[in-house]
């Protein structure tokens, strides 16, 4: 039953990671008092070029160009899309925690039903050892009554 667990876990994070790129995206920060996207391929490395600009560098430092600040507009959209990942990761992350309760609970019941079959069994055979009961049948053959048990 705990493999089943591992796997349920093993494919939601698969399928919760496959949503994440392996290549870095670019996130809002501040330089200078102003934000800009940096952090991706292209601006790995960043400097502060004027007052609304940075000069961008990849992961080889090798210059890769500028980015102007982002207007309030643009701002204010990227933090909108902000709050909506992080609400959308909130909420999968209820999923995911509900349904490991429901396996959890699947899983208790399984354990149950086994220990009952195992009470019910040792109640009706006794220990390993005893002779198990045979089923029989009895039929009546003229005056006699024939039994086969098997």
């Amino acid at each position: 039953m705990k493999k089943i667990i591992y796997i349920a876990s093993a494919f939601f994070a698969i399928l919760y990671l496959s949503g994440c790129s392996s290549t870095p995206s670019a996130k809002m920060t501040s330089v200078g008092g102003k934000f800009y996207m940096v952090g991706d391929s292209n601006c790995a490395y960043y400097k502060q070029r004027d007052e609304n600009s940075i000069l961008c560098a990849n992961e080889n430092k090798q210059t890769t160009g500028y980015r102007n600040a982002l207007s309030d507009q643009e701002l204010q959209y990227k933090m909108h899309r902000e709050r909506i990942q992080q609400a959308e990761s909130a909420e999968f992350n209820r999923s995911l925690e509900s349904l490991n309760r429901s396996i959890d609970s699947m899983n208790q019941n399984m354990s149950n039903s086994i220990n009952n079959m195992n009470n019910f069994n040792q109640q009706m055979y006794g220990s390993p050892n005893r002779q198990k009961p045979r089923n029989c049948i009895s039929s009546p053959i003229g005056n006699s009554i024939s039994t086969q048990c098997y």
